[in-house]
């Protein structure tokens, strides 16, 4: 019964889909001008991420490695010069870049902060200059008030 379904709903859409006589061109006449239709500007395509948004994740050693949260800590430079992603399991005795701006942080209220040992993401509370903190950041609305201005990835009072 479905066969015989399939079969009529076939023939159907074939005969809907059925001919005219038009053949295509066997060639392209170039003498037919150009097309008319604007050039494609990839700034306008809309991915849902805004093309300079940063990715989620950091960099890490000479081939640039994508270090992504969930499967990674970040990027750990060991003391004997090793530098690679450190598995989610894994021990760095380096210095350990979990992020490179708020974007890497899984929780919105978490800000990605230098505190000498590596950049990684706190509490705001433990990210002030009392702390020894210095908020990394992409550009100034990474920023907090009181270092609005972003500068070399730091925010800090202005940029020298």
């Amino acid at each position: 019964m479905a066969r015989g379904r399939l079969l009529a709903w076939s023939l159907v859409l074939l005969a809907a889909c059925g001919g005219n006589d038009e053949q295509l061109p066997s060639s392209i006449d170039a003498s037919a001008g150009a097309i008319d239709a604007r050039p494609i500007d990839a700034r306008e395509v809309d991915a849902g991420v805004p093309l300079d948004a940063a990715e989620v994740g950091v960099r890490c050693g000479p081939e640039e490695d994508l270090c992504v949260p969930g499967t990674s800590q970040g990027c750990c430079e060991h003391p004997d010069g090793g530098v690679g992603c450190e598995p989610s399991a894994g021990l760095c005795l380096g210095r350990l870049t979990s992020c490179d701006g708020p974007e890497d942080c899984d929780n919105p209220g978490l800000r990605c902060c230098e505190l000498g040992f590596g950049p990684s993401c706190t509490e705001p509370s433990n990210c002030t200059s009392e702390t020894g903190g210095t908020v990394v950041c992409h550009g100034d609305g990474d920023c907090p008030a009181g270092s609005p201005a972003c500068c070399d990835g730091l925010c800090a009072a202005a940029c020298e």
